[in-house]
């Protein structure tokens, strides 16, 4: 039943997003920083209680302030988007007109200046997308294959090594009282799934090629025959 009355209250009487840029009890102290934001729909100092709030926009489409959120942020870090109780009785500057409210729902259009400062903002993002790209791109390693089937191959190999390892010792304990040279023929073997399991413990990934067993070297990039 709470949840029901919350949902109800913040759907109906909370409707709206805006940009909450600063609050303080320093009239003077936004009125300062009004004029860093002044440029965006909106922009206005609103009062409740002893607080004053600086705020941009006021809108039901979130996205629409996302899209300027990054750019007031670069002055005002704190900058949030959330939903606003918009109305115009708040408002103490600019002060509004009754014939000509701050907050409006009337089409605007777009002066050759605003037309501009738009240009720019989407060249600014443009930019940030590209040099966030160029950092993505620096930073990520990729190998041959993705780390989905290394994981599986590298699965599938130690469960190989293991079988072997279990077969060897079979073999040790049925040819122990054989010739020296089967007997020295196992112990090779040995030495083979040792140097395996060695590989797997520094960490090296290992796949099987045309029933030999590979091993990525790192410095060259590519994979290597193990001897």
């Amino acid at each position: 039943m709470l949840f029901l009355i919350i949902l109800f209250v913040t759907g109906f009487s909370f409707g709206e997003y805006c940009i909450q840029v600063a609050a303080n009890t320093d009239f003077e102290v936004l009125k300062r920083y009004y004029e860093y934001v002044k440029k965006f729909e909106h922009a206005r100092i609103e009062k409740k209680g002893n607080i004053y709030l600086l705020r941009v926009g006021a809108t039901n489409v979130r996205s629409e302030l996302q899209a300027i959120l990054p750019f007031i942020k670069r002055r005002f870090p704190d900058a949030y988007i959330k939903i606003c109780d918009i109305n115009e009785k708040y408002v103490v500057f600019p002060k509004p007109k009754n014939e000509q409210p701050v907050i409006t729902k009337q089409v605007a259009y777009a002066t050759n200046d605003d037309v501009k400062e738009l240009k720019k903002m989407v060249e600014d993002i443009r930019r940030e997308l590209k040099e966030i790209n160029v950092k993505k791109d620096a930073s990520s390693f990729s190998l041959p294959q993705d780390w989905k089937n290394l994981l599986i191959a590298g699965i599938v190999i130690f469960s190989s090594v293991l079988l072997f390892m279990f077969i060897i010792l079979i073999l040790i304990l049925r040819n122990i009282k054989k010739a020296n040279g089967d007997v020295m023929r196992v112990f090779l073997e040995m030495i083979n799934a040792l140097k395996i399991l060695n590989l797997l413990n520094r960490g090296n990934i290992l796949r099987m090629e045309d029933g030999k067993l590979m091993v990525w070297d790192e410095e060259e990039k590519k994979w290597k025959v193990v001897k």
